[in-house]
C-alpha cells in the first residue's frame, strides 16, 4: 500500500509496532463514539491491525494510519473497510480521529485524499460511507 501525503498529514500502512498507540486511541470513548464501543483489551487492537495488514497483503483497499507531518504520533486512521462476511460487497470509507485534533479539518483532508486514491489508483467505481444519525458537525 502506498504512503499518501497531504499538506499536513502522512497516511501510511499500519505496522505491528502501532498496536500500543492504537490501543490507547481505541480505549478512548470519544475516539470510539458512534461505533460499537471502546476496546477494553489489547487483543482487540491486535485483531484490528492484523486484519488491516492482511487486507494490505491481499491487495484489498485498506486503512491508513494518520500521522501529522513532522511527527511520529498516530492520531487516527482513515481508509477503506471491506465487509463481505456481513454480506456487504461495497467498499466503505471510514475514519476515526483523536479528539485532541478535532475541528481542524484534518480528517476531512485525509478522507478526501483516501477517496481520491481509491478512485484514481485503486480503480474503485464507488465507495459508501455509513454515518451514525447523531454524528453531526
Amino acid at each position: 500500500m502506498p504512503t499518501l501525503e497531504t499538506d499536513r498529514l502522512i497516511l501510511r500502512s499500519f505496522r505491528k509496532r502501532d498496536v500500543d498507540a492504537m490501543a490507547q486511541l481505541f480505549a478512548n470513548p470519544d475516539f470510539m463514539r458512534f461505533s460499537l464501543g471502546v476496546f477494553t483489551q489489547r487483543k482487540q487492537t491486535v485483531v484490528f491491525i492484523e486484519k488491516v495488514m492482511g487486507w494490505d497483503r491481499a491487495g484489498i483497499p485498506s486503512q491508513f494510519a494518520v500521522i501529522p507531518r513532522g511527527k511520529d504520533t498516530i492520531i487516527g486512521y482513515c481508509g477503506f473497510f471491506y465487509h463481505p462476511e456481513h454480506g456487504i460487497e461495497d467498499i466503505e470509507i471510514g475514519y476515526r480521529l483523536n479528539p485532541d485534533y478535532w475541528n481542524r479539518g484534518l480528517i476531512t483532508e485525509a478522507a478526501r485524499t483516501v477517496r481520491d486514491h481509491g478512485f484514481r489508483d485503486r480503480n474503485l467505481s464507488r465507495v459508501i460511507s455509513l454515518i451514525h444519525p447523531e454524528n453531526l458537525p
